[in-house]
């Protein structure tokens, strides 16, 4: 699906996005999985979704990050991760928001083909009111993979409903198709799960 059903190429990726504002440099930043596309190594009724980043350290020319990803999920009483590694994708020199992650094998993800293009597509604006990332959305050339992420465990309305046209706009291409039930999924986030 994805770029072939829209016939256009790949969706472009925000080219402001910082890469420290993003994973808060060594300190790490926690984001929260609020939707996404149905994907086979995230089982559907997972809760509780995040993914947490933090640098590091760097290439060794120093100037560009690795950055540990850790992504949780609840699985009726007990929590499961996967660990992984993300860089910037050195064929996209000078564009931030492209990065490779290459996940370790997991419990629910035995068997890892290599390393999966990490794109940030959005990431929300930023002014007097709103000094950090509120959300991003992350996805891969083909648009067959989509995470709404949030930097709190309910995103506010009018913000998925920006996303939403943003993503079906001409800019972005995404068909409206890949956001019907049941490929996109709402993540449930718990408090009793913490």
């Amino acid at each position: 699906m994805g770029a072939a059903l829209t016939g256009q190429g790949p969706p472009p990726t925000d080219p402001t996005v910082s890469l420290m504002r993003y994973t808060n440099g060594e300190r790490g930043r926690l984001w929260y999985d609020v939707a996404h596309f149905d994907q086979l190594f995230q089982p559907r009724f997972a809760q509780n979704v995040t993914a947490e980043y933090r640098v590091i350290g760097t290439d060794a020319a120093g100037t560009t990050p690795i950055i540990e990803v850790v992504n949780t999920e609840w699985l009726v009483d007990r929590p499961v991760s996967i660990r992984g590694v993300a860089t910037p994708d050195p064929r996209y020199r000078g564009e931030p928001g492209k990065l490779l992650v290459q996940f370790d094998p997991s419990e629910y993800f035995p068997i890892v083909p290599g390393a999966a293009h990490y794109w940030i597509l959005l990431v929300s604006p930023l002014d007097a009111d709103h000094p950090d990332y509120r959300y991003a959305v992350v996805s891969n050339p083909a648009r067959t993979a989509l995470w709404i992420l949030s930097a709190t465990p309910h995103i506010d309305e009018a913000d998925m409903r920006t996303i939403l046209a943003r993503l079906m706009s001409p800019e972005f291409g995404f068909s409206s198709v890949l956001f019907e039930k049941p490929n996109f999924v709402i993540t449930t986030h718990m408090p009793s799960a913490k």
